[in-house]
């Protein structure tokens, strides 16, 4: 994937690969059994009105997925696999949207699913038929997500971790190959680790940790954190967040007791505010990028601290 896409481009991305797996599902190993409506013994008697149908029965018609083969069972576990991870964080993003909205992206849902685990009766006469009804259920959901208001100025946003703050404790000098304007995002967990630092750290460390809180406080000078300061004009700006992260609507993997899942879910908040921009975590933590990699959030590294000419 390319490095500089919008969370609407991303989802978008994934959704394609969504499509791709449903349709090899669908059209390569899916088929439907279809027993038709059937009448059955009985005689025809004349009566005073004409022929008529004495005795008998009807044998209702109805339609059955068959049981896929192994290779179509493989492909049928890739595209839930693939469709459960589109999902969970479209729903992330769409946290607080209207009930109409989340109804549709819900009913959607069911037939997209129906589709792809094949439980129950067919909701149309054939695979590609079915295929055609999830092409456009997951057009439906990824509209949901482009219809997301986008505040910001297109810009690029970033979520360092508090190891990246401290790596590179001169913010102004932040730069990022590719990224030409970005708003820095300044997390209360983030804060909460610095002053944890400031007082379990060991001497010099510690200078290193107060020096980033006087900075921090010193950039209040320029206005107010929590709408945004200048850290170099026309290409970097530095906005706090106050609230922590709702863990009840992110991921239903994210663990609230894990100061890493933490992260990462008040970056999905971060990329659910700017749906329209490019929106990065900044981490140099090895952990911390895997996970980010399973949750589809782009991470980047800190810049490297410039050296100091003598």
């Amino acid at each position: 994937m390319s490095l500089i896409m919008t969370v609407s481009e991303r989802l978008a991305e994934m959704m394609s690969g969504v499509k791709d797996s449903c349709c090899e599902l669908l059209e390569k190993h899916a088929s439907i059994h279809r027993e038709p409506t059937r009448g059955f013994g009985g005689e025809t008697r004349m009566g005073p009105w004409g022929p008529r149908r004495f005795g008998g029965g009807v044998s209702l018609g109805y339609s059955i997925w068959k049981p896929l083969s192994p290779e179509g069972t493989q492909a049928q576990a890739e595209a839930l696999r693939r469709y459960q991870a589109f999902a969970n964080i479209a729903r992330t993003l769409l946290t607080g949207q209207p009930q109409n909205v989340l109804k549709q992206f819900d009913e959607c849902d069911q037939i997209i699913l129906a589709a792809v685990q094949q439980q129950g009766w067919p909701r149309r006469g054939t695979p590609r038929d079915a295929l055609m009804e999830v092409q456009e259920a997951l057009d439906s959901q990824q509209s949901a997500i482009t219809n997301l208001y986008d505040g910001s100025d297109n810009s690029a946003v970033i979520v360092p971790d508090t190891n990246a703050f401290l790596y590179n404790t001169s913010l102004e000098d932040w730069t990022f190959d590719g990224i030409s304007r970005f708003t820095m995002i300044l997390l209360p967990t983030i804060l909460k680790e610095l002053d944890k630092l400031k007082i379990t750290s060991r001497d010099e460390f510690r200078k290193k940790v107060e020096g980033l809180i006087t900075r921090i406080k010193g950039y209040r000078g320029r206005g107010q954190l929590n709408e945004g300061v200048t850290l170099r004009r026309g290409m970097s700006t530095l906005r706090s967040v106050a609230t922590e992260p709702s863990m009840a609507a992110t991921l239903p993997w994210l663990d609230a007791a894990n100061d890493d899942d933490r992260l990462l879910a008040s970056a999905l908040e971060v990329m659910r505010q700017y749906p329209h921009s490019a929106v990065f975590l900044v981490t140099r933590d090895i952990n911390l990028q895997n996970k980010a990699e399973f949750a589809k959030v782009c991470f980047i590294e800190p810049p490297e601290v410039k050296a100091v000419a003598t």
